[in-house]
């Protein structure tokens, strides 16, 4: 992967008879990928532009330019799409983007090591992290910052919590 993109969504199962797909947008709030311009597509990172899009129950349907038909719609599917580092917006210092922190050492005050963050991922309620330890088990921690999250350090890759030391 080129480090200078980032993955901002995937595109999901052919909708309808125009060539539209479902949107599985990565992004927070999850409309924000529709300002992102130009999407990559794939491993490839072919440029496509945007045609159109509309909410459906709940869900993001697009088009990209030149797909009319369900079946050039399908061949889309299951499609990452990427953008430019350049294209997103830019952080305050005491603010990351989720991405940027994957793969950092997670520890506690105590100066337990819990493990690698695997994931963040958006629970409706609240936002939690995936750690995974040296044995590969899984451990998911509430990501509150300020609580729980007391701070992330770029230049050791490490992000301190308020957590028991199991």
């Amino acid at each position: 992967m080129n480090h200078n993109d980032v993955l901002v969504g995937k595109l999901g199962r052919s909708h309808g008879v125009k060539g539209f797909n479902t949107l599985h947008s990565f992004t927070q709030p999850e409309k924000a990928i529709l300002e992102y311009t130009p999407w990559l597509l794939g491993s490839e990172r072919q440029i496509v532009t945007l045609e159109s899009f509309r909410v459906h129950h709940k869900k993001i349907i697009v088009r990209i330019n030149g797909t009319t038909t369900p079946e050039s719609a399908k061949e889309l599917t299951n499609q990452e799409i990427f953008v430019s580092r350049e294209a997103l917006a830019h952080v305050d210092s005491n603010e990351n983007y989720w991405h940027d922190i994957i793969g950092y050492q997670v520890v506690n005050q105590q100066g337990h090591v819990f493990g690698h963050l695997e994931q963040l991922f958006d629970s409706d309620s609240l936002v939690a992290m995936t750690v995974i330890d040296k044995q590969g088990n899984q451990l998911t921690i509430p990501f509150i910052r300020d609580k729980i999250v007391t701070g992330i350090d770029a230049s050791s890759q490490t992000i301190k919590i308020q957590w028991p030391t199991p």
